[in-house]
């Protein structure tokens, strides 16, 4: 009887070993969002007959408890499922402080030991030195008293000179020890100071065995931004557009190896559909405003320079060389990296490859002679919404020099973008006020101004070009403003002024236009016409 008490006892405290179990289940997947990210785990777990509690420890302090999911296969119920701030790893972290201190204050002290024996083998050395002379000018030394010494001196120097060597060497190692030492402390205090959680779950399983859990949940502290390197090696060649990710994470979590999935979704934004309430309008309130009249000046609406564009020439697709699939959703879209990465958890930058394309290009001279006196060369990308980029910065590479950095705006509508290359100083460009043309006069209500200037395009390249001048006259905004034109042949944007000639200028050779317009306004009005 006393036996099988005993065999009962010993199967209870072995399944109480089994019931209560704490494991570390390693992250398999995460899927970064733009602000977040959802990180799955996965582990196999031994379960006895009946209930019990698993806890799934070293997790982030970061993580949203009301996202908690837990999946398991098999015949095991989840009865509950709660998180918890764990303050025990904390704890070993704080013992591991103190361990590290204690070996830190060790070093130290073995270092000054070394220091004080190299400060009494220097001070031995220079006493050496400085008692070698045997006797007077005038006092005789035997010959055996100064073979003595000699022996007695170099036996002794060579003893101190090998025990200095072999204590710099210690010291060096030690220093390197300290070294060592010291950085794990500071990466340790750096992990102490944030706290991590612990999910309980608790089961009850129809039979003992093996069986495999599934964790996942979000977590703030980590976002994905968007790089891109814009290429094009010549006028003759596509522009290449190499796709990165940034991803920043501090969640206290490290993700070694894990499969990587990029959102373009944000789950911290506002989803519900906004409702509108009644617009309604009413007569207004009624102030008597007593004023004088005073003569009212009308500024003219000059449109901004067009940014500048060049020659048409298309280049076909390549097809994306980095292995990722892409997945659209109904309001977004996924991108899964197929090689596995380690993101670690320490605030700093880890790159993605995303994609390498080639996008569909032609190249334009264009130049704003008004505003720069430099030909600019342009290329004009298209085709590049279908590679599911988001808004990001794009440093900009042109026979394989850095030029600049531009800006991809995702939410423009216009399919094509439009990237400039640089300046070329071959192609000279040049904006004079024609004065003899410019006129002045007072009519009967009227003021009427007259402006002209001559634009020349010189090219000094040894092949033709194709380019487009832009210039602008002024758009009235007022009935009392008449704005007439004379444009030489080039074609006028008439809602904003925007004026554009488009040549071709043979090598060595020079194209020339003028640009005139006249100005009516009336004559108590003072405009500034430039």
């Amino acid at each position: 009887m006393k036996r099988l008490t005993l065999f009962f006892i010993s199967l209870m405290c072995v399944a109480g070993v089994m019931a209560d179990q704490s494991v570390n289940a390693p992250a398999s997947e995460v899927t970064i969002f733009l602000n977040g990210a959802q990180v799955t785990r996965q582990k196999t777990v031994k379960l006895a007959q009946g209930k019990q509690t698993i806890t799934f420890t070293g997790l982030s302090s970061y993580l949203r408890e009301n996202s908690i999911q837990v999946g398991i296969d098999g015949k095991v119920s989840i009865l509950g499922v709660k998180r918890e701030y764990d303050y025990a790893e904390q704890e070993q972290q704080n013992q591991e402080i103190e361990r590290l201190k204690t070996a830190i204050s060790a070093k130290e002290k073995e270092i000054a030991t070394i220091k004080a024996e190299q400060e009494v083998i220097a001070a031995e050395e220079a006493f050496l030195d400085a008692n070698k002379v045997l006797s007077g000018k005038n006092e005789a030394v035997s010959l055996q008293a100064l073979q003595q010494t000699i022996n007695y001196y170099r036996e002794r120097l060579t003893t101190l000179k090998n025990r200095s060597y072999e204590l710099a060497q210690n010291l060096k190692t030690k220093n390197s020890e300290l070294s060592a030492l010291k950085s794990e402390l500071n990466q340790t205090q750096g992990r102490a100071t944030k706290e991590t959680s612990k999910i309980i779950v608790e089961v009850s399983a129809q039979q003992a065995g093996s069986y495999p859990f599934s964790l996942s949940y979000y977590v703030t502290q980590v976002s994905w931004t968007a790089a891109y390197d814009l290429r094009a090696n010549s006028i003759s060649q596509p522009i290449s557009l190499t796709y990165k990710a940034k991803i920043y994470q501090n969640t206290g979590e490290n993700w070694n190896n894990v499969s990587l999935t990029l959102s373009s979704s944000n789950p911290t934004q506002n989803n519900n559909k906004p409702s509108l309430g009644t617009y309604k309008l009413t007569e207004p309130d009624r102030y008597e405003i007593a004023y004088e009249e005073e003569a009212v000046a009308t500024d003219r609406v000059m449109m901004a320079a067009a940014p500048m564009m060049a020659k048409s020439v298309s280049y076909g697709a390549r097809q994306n060389t980095i292995e990722t699939e892409t997945f659209e959703n109904m309001t977004s879209f996924e991108i899964k990296i197929k090689e596995k990465y380690t993101v670690k958890s320490s605030g700093e930058q880890t790159t993605v490859d995303v994609g390498v394309y080639d996008l569909p290009t032609k190249y334009e001279y264009h130049a704003v002679p008004k505003k720069d006196k430099d030909a600019f060369l342009v290329a004009q990308a298209t085709d590049w919404t279908k590679h599911h980029l988001i808004n990001g910065s794009a440093n900009i590479y042109f026979e394989n020099t850095y030029i600049g950095q531009t800006h991809i705006n995702t939410k423009s509508t216009n399919d094509t973008l439009t990237i400039s290359l640089g300046r070329d100083k071959s192609i000279v460009v040049s904006r004079e006020e024609l004065t003899d043309y410019n006129k002045k006069k007072f009519l009967s209500s009227k003021t009427e101004v007259t402006k002209a200037w001559e634009i020349k395009v010189k090219n000094q390249k040894r092949q033709d070009i194709d380019i487009i001048v832009f210039d602008q006259v002024p758009v009235s905004a007022h009935s009392s403003i008449e704005v007439s034109s004379e444009l030489s042949g080039g074609e006028l944007k008439a809602n904003t002024g925007e004026v554009k000639w488009r040549l071709h200028i043979p090598a060595n050779g020079e194209a020339k236009k003028t640009l005139t317009y006249k100005v009516k306004y009336p004559k108590d009005w003072d405009l500034d016409i430039e």
